[in-house]
């Protein structure tokens, strides 16, 4: 087991997770290409371990990560682990440099991102998981009722924090079609 079962994390800019369910659906919901969930703009395709730090008296290491996404994109990661007595990875802090910067399309997307978004949220939440009444219902609550957004702010209410519940909807979709 590498996970302790008292998992916990946070990422900024994206949020914290206070459950093993939570931080472990984190972890994997977002950055891998799962079948039958919602479409991932980016995939991570490989990793590289840029710097490692230890303590372990005290149980921690700090680890600078970049993953390497498909379609040819880099993103960053500064963490840290925590381990329980058993050598389990018991909680992880991290922030994302720069998402905005690598992950933000141009505005003239926008559109059409909207639109996939409105269908992949009335094909996933869906009964008591509704959230509008019509497709024309949703995009125009998303075109003209809330900011986009950026991968900056990915805790906020805008169409890019949509992004990210979308991805996480199909393992727990009574956790994220509210916020979707």
């Amino acid at each position: 087991e590498i996970f302790s079962p008292r998992l916990t994390g946070r990422v900024l800019p994206s949020g914290s997770f206070p459950t093993p369910d939570a931080a472990l659906e984190y972890l994997y919901g977002i950055l891998c290409d799962l079948p039958g969930f919602y479409p991932r703009s980016y995939i991570a395709v490989a990793a590289s371990l840029n710097s490692l730090l230890f303590d372990t008296g005290n149980y921690l290491a700090s680890a600078d990560i970049t993953l390497r996404l498909n379609p040819n994109r880099n993103l960053t990661f500064f963490t840290y682990l925590a381990f329980d007595k058993h050598h389990r990875i018991c909680g992880y802090d991290a922030q994302i440099r720069n998402p905005g910067i690598t992950l933000d399309y141009p505005p003239e997307t926008h559109p059409a991102t909207i639109q996939s978004l409105c269908q992949g949220i009335q094909q996933t939440c869906t009964d008591n998981n509704e959230q509008y009444e019509s497709f024309e219902d949703y995009v125009d609550f998303m075109t003209n009722k809330i900011p986009y957004g950026s991968s900056d702010q990915l805790d906020q209410d805008s169409v890019s924090c949509r992004t990210l519940h979308i991805q996480l909807a199909a393992l727990a979709p009574d956790v994220h079609c509210p916020h979707c």
